[in-house]
């Protein structure tokens, strides 16, 4: 074989080779970026209720006692519900009734400017970092009225200006024509 006929198969094997180191170093700095790039969206709503303890069911189903943190996937209504345990007697332990209502609550979840299209493609997959939405919803729990306190939950002071109006009614004298 003579240098000539030799040079271009080497040139070819030299290209062919560089090729190859180059490739590989460009899907390994590719898959270090991904590594890198763990940005992904958490989408959470924090759920405290007073008193805590409370049984929460968004959607139908039951996620939990509050307080709670729900992850959720999609932006929009969530129907909440908020349901307190029946109160026993601390020392018979037979149940005497709910003492909270049940509270029905429906919360929107705006969707943040970022997860719009097409930023939502980049700021799901390319940010460097997670990021959290998160909202918050704070309940107070509307108590039942006593069941053995028939007067539990009227305004008194209403009742005592009507009894006033009443009484100046029926008395003698004070009616005016």
């Amino acid at each position: 074989m003579k240098w000539r006929e030799i040079v271009p198969v080497v040139g070819r094997l030299t290209l062919w080779l560089r090729v190859r180191i180059s490739s590989v170093a460009l899907l390994t700095l590719l898959s270090l970026w991904g590594s890198l790039t763990v940005g992904c969206v958490q989408r959470v709503l924090e759920l405290r209720t007073d008193p805590p303890g409370v049984v929460a069911y968004i959607n139908g189903e039951e996620v939990g006692t509050t307080p709670v943190d729900y992850y959720f996937s999609f932006y929009g209504t969530l129907d909440i519900e908020l349901r307190h345990g029946p109160v026993a007697d601390p020392e018979t332990g037979e149940e005497l009734g709910y003492a909270y209502r049940t509270e029905h609550i429906e919360k929107e979840l705006p969707i943040p400017w970022y997860q719009h299209f097409p930023l939502d493609f980049f700021v799901e997959f390319f940010t460097p970092w997670p990021i959290v939405d998160r909202h918050e919803l704070s309940v107070t729990m509307t108590r039942h009225p006593d069941p053995d306190n028939e007067l539990d939950g009227i305004d008194e002071d209403a009742v005592a200006q009507q009894a006033t109006a009443l009484e100046k009614s029926l008395l003698p004298g004070t009616n005016s024509p």
